[in-house]
């Protein structure tokens, strides 16, 4: 699996996927807003891709611990 850098503060929002999924039931983050991609504490894997309408519907990728978020 394809893997990056975590994205700098310019670029995107990086998050522990926890606050993600919190932020998303407060409807924070909207698939309007942008999209998100998978990461470990090191590690964003940019061929993975995390929506809030994902965490909503409970389809939450095993194996990852936080989420780099890009608005639109």
């Amino acid at each position: 699996m394809k893997t990056a850098r975590i994205p700098t503060k310019e670029q995107g929002s990086y998050m522990t996927l926890e606050h993600f999924t919190e932020r998303c039931k407060m409807k924070a983050f909207t698939d309007y807003d942008g999209f998100g991609h998978y990461c470990t504490a090191t590690e964003m894997y940019p061929d993975t891709m995390v929506y809030p309408s994902d965490i909503m519907e409970g389809k939450i990728r095993k194996g990852f611990t936080h989420v780099a978020w890009f608005n639109k």
